[in-house]
Formats: structure tokens, C-alpha cells, sequence
């Protein structure tokens, strides 16, 4: 899959999300943004939540994530990003889903 392929399926993937009333925001990084992805890549994905979430749902939403794309989905938010690659991961990250406000 190319990278638009990718960003077509992840906003297919949060409107089947049971909780994506909570997600806020979904931003691409890595190999799929600079078109350096082979089939061995993982799709890393960024995401922020409008309200409290938990481990527990983290995990289902990456698991349902990887379900849809079919492919090993690397989910993070900006929080549990590490500080030496943070804001540079924040710069080159390109947002892909933002939730409507009511």
C-alpha cells in the first residue's frame, strides 16, 4: 500500500471504531509518510483523545487498527513518545482525522 492507500484505510478504520467518539486526532509518521515503507513495515500512527482511554483501550484500538489495514499499526500518543525524537516526530507527522466539533 501506498501512502494515500494508508490514509484512505486508517479514516475507514475510525469511523468502525467503537471509540471514536474519544479520538481526536490521528496523525501519520514514519516509513508510510516518506513513501520509504516496505512490505515488512509497521504503520506508525499518532493519537490524541479527547477524554481518558486507558491501556486496555489503547491496545483494542491498535489491534482493530492492524485488523483493518492489515498490517502491524504502531500507535502512540504524544505523551508516550520519546523526548529526543518528540518534537520532530510532532513537525514531520502529517494529521489525517480530526474530530468534528459539536
Amino acid at each position: 500500500m501506498n501512502k494515500e492507500q494508508i490514509k484512505n484505510k486508517i479514516c475507514q478504520a475510525v469511523q468502525k471504531e467503537p471509540e471514536k467518539h474519544i479520538i481526536k486526532k490521528i496523525s501519520l509518521f514514519g516509513s508510510y509518510l516518506n513513501d520509504s515503507a516496505n512490505q515488512d513495515s509497521d504503520v506508525d500512527i499518532l493519537i490524541e483523545f479527547s477524554g481518558p482511554i486507558g491501556l486496555f483501550g489503547l491496545c483494542a484500538i491498535q489491534r482493530r487498527f492492524s485488523e483493518h489495514l492489515n498490517k502491524p499499526v504502531d500507535l502512540l500518543t504524544p505523551d508516550f513518545l520519546n523526548k529526543r525524537f518528540r518534537s520532530t516526530v510532532l513537525d514531520r507527522s502529517e494529521q489525517i482525522y480530526e474530530q468534528a466539533r459539536t
